[in-house]
């Protein structure tokens, strides 16, 4: 274990009143946690009591980045009796910060609203940066009820101790430390000074968390705390950002995927009224000017010589073509042996808001607004552009209109930061939407042969293509690799059920891990699997481990009309995700996950030609439609295991389930994705 020094309280947080901070945090050989507290200064009067993460930087830096070794979390509670939690992650949507709310007023016996989550310091010293892998809940829900734990034992302590009575005598509730026999009731607020002045090590004995029958809060169904600022619009998101004498910025990208400027004329896009300045950047050309359509509208005057790249003869028609040439069918004439082919497209993550940043480099400072996963990332990037010393950087994180893995890159970040200091302004830029489409990273192409020998009764073999252009061209994409494999192994297992006529469900309990079998059994007593269904109609069932630590199991029912159009109209999910911090998030994640993975099943897909990406907008890269929308049934599987991800598990097994589903109406097998009207004509 490694010693936690004293916290470095002058540098927390530069403001009136006083505080109690305890810190925990892991040591970089996995030990169990150290913990610390002190007496710091609090948050300023006029601060927001919103208990959700601000648009405003992180103060830096809370303790003395040297004491911190791996994944310090800490929880301050003010002279006004506000508890604010820090945590190295972002809100993306997932609901994150509602759960990690719940998790200290739990521990602390308070109110949500007395609750606030804000983003950690933005240094490595502090972790783990980045938000991906859906583990925000599962990484953190030991160390921050530890954390707020530790803090109520203070409180009480201290109140003990002001009273002169044993610690057993009192209570708390409400933000309160109650002592029954003589009617005294201290709020937080009036022990953090005390507090704070107990070494950890007098509580050690009272300040474990509690056990999940005391629960009062973790396992209830809350409303996300955003929801109410998000629907009256007094969220702010990246998009929103402006600061004084803000100029904007619009890039001119090359045709050809990451090609590069040979030369350009911006004679015709300085006529454009409000532009004020062009140049070349790294990624592009920008165009620098008073508003937004200014900026928009010299980039489309702009003339602009490309060189095309190593990517001007990439085809994704081709690099299917190749792929398929290469399966090996040396044992298709096998008797008994059972393959298949199944394709997988490019996609692209196509958040509702496009890329931006707002950026300010002077010659000694960089401030950022950065919509991102991935602050650490961006942090260090910034500092390799700037030459500056990361004390001297500082980046805030708005709320993210959706990541989905694109936000774990930080290009947009760059080029924000590049723009400003030539424009010796801050700046403003934005992406639209065909750029964010065109001249993002996407989820790779990939040919997979899917064989079995039906006489063994076993597993499938499977053997991949996977274009391989990692950091590139393709990155992280809501439940990558889980996404692809799933398809494969739950299509094909469906297809070896109908070679040995055995029931889908059958074949999976006696093929797939025990980890599998609850949420298989769930899915199938709510789903009336078995039952009739008309002509035209078929049940289809899917499961998958994402992660190999979150088991979900689905049922789609579907129907195909005569001109090969698929309505899934339910969808029956069963998903054992440990100790469920708050139910109603559970759900709402397993409903957007199934909502991307049916977007994924039945709709669009990028095509590369000649470099270039094919498809521009939602016109011709579809979402799921609010009526296309099934109903979902969602069911949480009753757990003792520790909380595990939900961000992405709902996305696997929704394709299978439903292209197992088109089988079981059809008769017809579809082995690519998406499925095509005339797939089924």
């Amino acid at each position: 274990m490694t010693a936690g020094r004293e916290l470095n309280r002058r540098e927390f947080l530069k403001a009136g009143g006083v505080g109690l901070l305890v810190g925990i945090y892991l040591s970089s050989c996995g030990d169990a946690p150290t913990l610390s507290s002190t007496l710091t200064p609090s948050p300023s009067a006029t601060a927001t009591d919103q208990p959700t993460a601000e648009p405003t930087a992180t103060p830096r830096p809370i303790p003395n980045p040297d004491a911190i070794m791996q994944s310090g979390i800490f929880i301050q509670v003010d002279g006004r009796g506000m508890v604010t939690g820090y945590i190295p992650r972002t809100e993306l949507g997932q609901g994150s910060l509602t759960a990690m709310s719940m998790i200290i007023a739990e521990e602390m016996d308070i109110a949500l609203e007395q609750v606030r989550i804000q983003h950690s310091p933005l240094d490595p010293a502090y972790g783990d940066l980045h938000t991906g892998g859906s583990d925000s809940i599962s990484s953190y829900f030991n160390r921050l009820g530890k954390a707020a734990s530790v803090a109520r034992a203070l409180l009480v302590t201290a109140a003990a101790r002001l009273l002169e009575v044993p610690y057993e005598t009192c209570s708390t509730t409400a933000g309160q430390v109650i002592h029954e026999d003589s009617g005294t009731v201290y709020t937080y607020a009036e022990l953090v000074e005390a507090a704070a002045e107990i070494p950890i090590s007098d509580v050690s004995s009272y300040s474990d968390t509690k056990a999940a029958s005391d629960y009062q809060i973790i396992g209830t169904p809350v409303a996300d705390l955003d929801s109410r600022a998000i629907v009256g619009g007094s969220t702010i998101y990246g998009i929103d950002i402006t600061l004084p004498g803000m100029l904007y910025a619009a890039l001119a990208f090359p045709p050809i995927l990451r090609g590069k400027v040979l030369g350009f004329d911006a004679s015709q896009a300085l006529d454009v009224p409000g532009v004020q300045q062009v140049f070349e950047i790294d990624s592009g050309v920008a165009v620098v000017a008073e508003n937004t359509w200014a900026a928009l509208q010299g980039v489309r005057a702009l003339q602009v010589n490309w060189e095309a790249g190593g990517n001007a003869n990439l085809s994704s028609t081709s690099i299917r073509d190749i792929f398929l040439s290469n399966q090996d069918s040396s044992r298709a004439q096998e008797q008994q042996i059972l393959e298949a082919d199944y394709e997988v497209p490019f996609y692209v993550h196509a958040p509702l808001e496009p890329m931006n940043c707002v950026a300010d480099v002077t010659s000694t400072s960089c401030e950022v607004w950065a919509p991102t996963q991935n602050p650490g990332l961006a942090l260090s990037r910034i500092s390799s552009l700037t030459g500056l010393h990361r004390d001297n950087i500082q980046i805030h994180i708005p709320r993210v209109g959706g990541g989905f893995g694109r936000r774990l890159q930080v290009d947009y970040v760059e080029q924000a930061v590049q723009i400003s200091s030539r424009a010796g302004a801050p700046v403003k830029l934005m992406w639209n939407r065909e750029q964010d489409m065109q001249h993002g990273y996407f989820h790779p192409l990939s040919v997979h042969r899917a064989s079995a020998d039906l006489s063994q009764l076993e597993l499938p073999s499977i053997s991949s293509q996977t274009f391989q252009s990692w950091g590139d061209l393709t990155y992280a994409w809501r439940s990558v690799t889980n996404f692809t494999d799933a398809f494969v192994r739950e299509c094909f297992l469906d297809e070896m059920a109908y070679a040995l006529g055995r029931d889908p469900y059958d074949l999976r309990l006696e093929l797939l891990p025990s980890s599998l079998h609850r949420v298989l059994d769930t899915v199938i007593q709510h789903s009336n699997w078995g039952e009739r269904l008309p002509p035209g109609r078929g049940r289809g069932l899917a499961c998958w481990s994402t992660w190999n630590v979150t088991p979900v199991a689905q049922v789609a029912e579907v129907s195909v009309s005569e001109t090969g159009q698929v309505r899934v109209h339910r969808l029956v999910c069963a998903i054992d995700c440990g100790l469920v911090v708050n139910p109603n998030l559970v759900t709402a994640q397993m409903e957007g996950g199934i909502a991307w993975g049916l977007t994924a099943a039945l709709k669009g897909s990028i095509d590369i030609e000649k470099g270039s990406v094919v498809q521009s907008t939602f016109a011709d890269y579809p979402l799921l439609q609010m009526d296309e929308m099934p109903q979902v049934d969602v069911h949480l599987v009753s757990s003792d295991r520790q909380p595990t991800g939900v961000g992405e598990m709902g996305v696997p097994p929704a394709a299978p389930a439903v292209l197992n589903a088109i089988f079981a109406a059809t008769g017809k097998r579809i082995r690519h994705l998406p499925v095509r009207p005339e797939d089924l004509i």
